[in-house]
């Protein structure tokens, strides 16, 4: 079922752009590459680093969510446009 998912997410251009540019990656970026920019960011956008801000928490889960989608997309060779 979720191969079907991402292959009709996929079907949409924009969509495969929009990942890339979550991860700031170019389509031509290697594995690695996609890898270390998703790790950078998600260090970066923890919901931890926000205890203290609860609404600061509240985006950075949102933020997380993209990034692991645009992760899990781009990082799939089967998937990756």
């Amino acid at each position: 079922m979720l191969s079907f998912i991402m292959a009709f997410l996929l079907g949409s251009s924009a969509l495969a752009e929009s990942f890339y540019e979550t991860l700031g990656v170019s389509p031509e970026a290697s594995h690695t590459d996609i890898k270390t920019a998703w790790k950078k960011l998600v260090i970066k956008n923890h919901p931890d680093k926000f205890i203290n801000n609860p609404q600061g928490a509240a985006l950075a889960t949102e933020k997380l969510s993209l990034i692991n989608a645009a992760e899990s997309v781009l990082g799939d060779p089967d998937f990756r446009i």
